[in-house]
């Protein structure tokens, strides 16, 4: 038997959800007679709806149910095909043939609604088999064509897509592009953190080894004479502080003893039991000095550089005293100085955290400043860089120096660079203006010599370093005698030239 082909596998795989059993077929059509029954809203269905037979009555739509729209028109056309097989039935009985029909046309006519729902059926399951076998056999002949992997044939006939807009490319390349940035961005910021937590890390293992050190030198330096010393003040403090606190009790004890007389005896024997803990506990303590004493003998070779025993007495004797009343007139002055010390720490501190934060806002508008600048690259400081290099920023941070005067140093320097080159161009063009003025002098002054205004004089002629403005500003007095006397000079060239002479015909006329 040959080997079932690929696409047809695949095309039964496609249409398998949709082919069902016979159970699930009538397990559908039973959801779908409960789900009518329910919209019916009566308690029984006897015959579905699609199957009428002309023994129905359903001439008349029942009351009631409020059914309508779709289900009320599909009762009408039930109605009327109820009526027609009524019809048809009547017309059949009325005709009878000659020779008696074949055995399966009499079974088809009891129900030719049933044979004809049938023929459709059947017909419809022809048609799809016809067409699923016509296109297994297409697909079979494809799969063993040799242009079966071909994508050009496999596309041949079908339509290109439509080609993608410039606008929509672009926003993928400008997103493409932010995103690059956007992680090149926090790559930096990553290696930034990973650099401050590197150097916090190590100042901090820093201090960790000489906090070690400093705890290992003083295990050191403490000797067993301080030792010894303080094991003693211990015991003497704790032993008065037992004795303070029995002294307390038998007081108590005393005085209710004395007040309440009457009392039971019960009461009465708390006394004698104290007593009775005294002796045990001075017993007790006589031991523990005998035990104490025997100890030090004990170990007294081995330490050459204790005091002798008549000093460890007094030392014993000395710190076996209370210090706490010494200490009380100091507890005062101990609190406020210690109030006084807190108040200035937070002052210290809140000082520090303000000047930390404006130091940080000096940098940043600095350095905002100096990326917005014009005046700092044209002006550059020699032998220093604009902008620092990030281990330099991260040392800065670390050690907590602002570096604000280093970055005011630039722009000193290029505002002093600045107003030199702005004096000297000052000075240039200044300069020009003087020369200009000296040519414009000369000029006037020839003028004034053609046009007979002024007399040639050294004084005059050679009055460039002379102010023009002054001279601008003589009266006009001295300008009309100025003109006058130009006028009747001798050495003026016009002055020899007569202006009448065009009047001679004129007065020998009139004569």
């Amino acid at each position: 038997m040959e080997p079932e082909p690929e696409g047809s596998q695949k095309i039964k795989a496609f249409l398998s959800p949709y082919a069902k059993s016979r159970e699930e077929v009538a397990y559908v059509r039973r959801i779908l007679a409960l789900y009518l029954q329910q919209q019916c809203q009566t308690d029984s269905l006897p015959v579905p709806l699609s199957q009428f037979s002309h023994a129905d009555h359903v001439s008349q739509q029942p009351q009631g149910h409020g059914q309508g729209g779709v289900f009320e028109r599909y009762l009408q056309a039930a109605a009327e095909n109820v009526k027609a097989q009524q019809q048809y039935s009547s017309l059949r009985q009325g005709f009878k043939p000659s020779d008696g029909p074949p055995p399966a046309q009499q079974k088809s006519d009891q129900n030719p609604l049933e044979e004809h729902l049938t023929q459709a059926k059947l017909r419809k399951k022809q048609e799809r088999l016809q067409i699923l076998q016509r296109y297994f056999a297409r697909l079979s002949d494809h799969s063993n064509s040799p242009q079966a992997g071909d994508l050009e044939v496999v596309f041949q006939d079908g339509h290109a897509l439509p080609d993608v807009p410039k606008a929509v490319l672009n926003s993928f390349a400008s997103a493409a592009s932010e995103e690059k940035s956007d992680l090149t961005g926090v790559l930096d910021q990553m290696e930034r953190v990973v650099l401050r937590t590197k150097l916090v890390l190590r100042r901090e293992e820093q201090l960790l080894q000489d906090a070690r050190e400093r705890a290992e030198h003083a295990a050191r330096t403490i000797t067993d004479e301080a030792r010894l010393q303080g094991l003693n003040q211990t015991r003497n403090e704790l032993i008065a502080w037992i004795e303070t606190e029995l002294g307390n009790a038998s007081g108590d004890c005393d005085d209710d003893g004395t007040g309440t007389v009457s009392q039971p005896e019960q009461d009465t024997n708390i006394c004698q039991h104290l007593d009775d803990i005294k002796e045990k506990y001075g017993q007790y303590l006589e031991m523990r000095k005998t035990l104490l004493s025997l100890l030090s003998h004990t170990t007294a070779p081995a330490k050459p550089n204790l005091p002798p025993p008549s000093q460890v007495s007094t030392m014993e004797d000395e710190t076996s005293k209370p210090l706490t009343h010494q200490m009380v007139p100091y507890l005062e002055s101990l609190l406020e100085l210690s109030r006084k010390q807190k108040g200035m720490i937070q002052h210290k501190s809140h000082l520090t955290s303000t000047l930390g934060k404006e130091a940080r806002e000096t940098r940043k508008t600095l350095n905002y400043l100096a990326e917005e600048s014009q005046l700092l690259p044209r002006h550059q400081m020699p032998g220093s860089i604009s902008k620092g290099s990030f281990e330099e920023h991260m040392a800065g941070a670390v050690a907590e120096k602002p570096d604000a005067a280093k970055q005011v140093k630039p722009w000193v320097y290029a505002a002093d660079s600045a107003k030199i080159a702005t004096f000297e161009v000052v000075a240039e063009k200044v300069e020009e203006g003087q020369l200009a003025l000296e040519d414009s002098m000369k000029t006037l002054y020839e003028i004034d010599e053609l046009l007979g205004r002024q007399k040639p004089d050294d004084g005059l002629g050679q009055a460039g370093e002379e102010d023009v403005w002054l001279a601008e500003a003589r009266t006009a007095s001295s300008r009309a005698q100025r003109r006058q006397s130009a006028q009747v000079s001798s050495n003026d060239p016009w002055a020899v030239i007569r202006g009448d002479l065009g009047l001679i015909g004129e007065e020998s006329h009139r004569s």
